[in-house]
C-alpha cells in the first residue's frame, strides 16, 4: 500500500480530556521540573494493566473511567491503523508508576489501536526528528511550531482545550488547525496529498 505516515499523538488534551482540576494543572505543568532528569522511554502497550485501587479510588487523575476520550479520536486513528500507518502516541507523562498503568488501562478498555507507546517527552522535536515522524498531532501550539521549524509536518488539535482567539491568533502561522477528528482525517489527506498519496481505510489493499 502508497503512502504509508508514521504517525505522532499527543495523549493528554488531543486523545481524551479530564474534567478534573488536578488534570488541568498536570496537563499545563508538563512536568517541566524533571525536564532533565526524566528521557523518553518506549513503555509496553500491556491489555491486561489496571491502576492501583487506592490511586484509582483517591485521585480521579489515575482513575481511567474519568477519561473522556475526544469525538471520534478513538475511530479516526483506528481506521488510520488498519490502513498501515504506525501510530506512536508521544506524551510527557513521566513513565513510572500509576501514570504508566492508567494509561495502558485506557488504551486496552477503550481498544484503541497503536504500535508505539513514549512516555517522559519533554522535547517531542528530538523525537520525532529522531524517529522519523512524519506528522505530529498536539493540542500545543508551541509543539506543532518547533516541529515544522525542523520540517515535519503538523496538525494542532484545539478540539478539547477549545483555543480562544488570542491563543489561535498566535498559532497563525501554523500550516495546519482542526477542531474536531473528522477535521483531522481530512487535513491529513489534504496535506499528504501535496506530496503523494495516502493511505486511509477506504482504499483496497493492492
Amino acid at each position: 500500500m502508497k503512502g504509508l505516515l508514521k504517525i505522532g499523538i499527543d495523549v493528554d488534551n488531543t486523545l481524551f480530556y479530564c474534567k478534573s482540576f488536578l488534570y488541568k494543572i498536570m496537563a499545563k505543568f508538563k512536568f517541566s521540573s524533571l525536564k532533565y532528569k526524566l528521557k523518553y522511554v518506549e513503555v509496553p502497550l500491556i491489555k491486561e494493566a489496571k491502576v492501583n485501587s487506592f490511586y484509582r479510588r483517591v485521585f480521579r487523575f489515575f482513575n481511567p473511567n474519568a477519561y473522556k476520550p475526544c469525538e471520534e479520536a478513538i475511530e479516526t486513528i483506528n481506521l488510520l491503523h488498519q490502513a498501515g500507518n504506525k501510530i506512536v502516541l508521544i506524551t510527557s507523562r513521566p513513565a513510572f508508576g500509576p501514570f504508566v498503568s492508567s494509561l495502558q488501562e485506557w488504551l486496552s478498555t477503550h481498544k484503541l489501536n497503536c504500535d508505539t507507546l513514549i512516555m517522559g517527552c519533554n522535547n517531542k522535536t528530538d523525537y520525532i526528528t529522531k524517529n522519523k515522524i512524519d506528522l505530529l498531532i498536539d493540542d500545543l501550539p508551541k509543539n506543532c511550531r518547533d516541529a515544522e521549524k525542523v520540517g515535519q509536518k503538523s496538525i494542532l488539535y484545539t478540539g478539547a482545550t477549545k483555543l480562544n482567539n488570542k491563543k489561535l491568533k498566535r498559532s497563525k502561522n501554523l500550516s495546519n488547525i482542526a477542531s474536531t477528528w473528522k477535521a483531522v482525517w481530512n487535513v491529513i489527506q489534504s496535506v499528504v496529498s501535496e506530496g503523494g498519496s495516502f493511505a486511509t481505510g477506504n482504499e483496497k489493499s493492492e
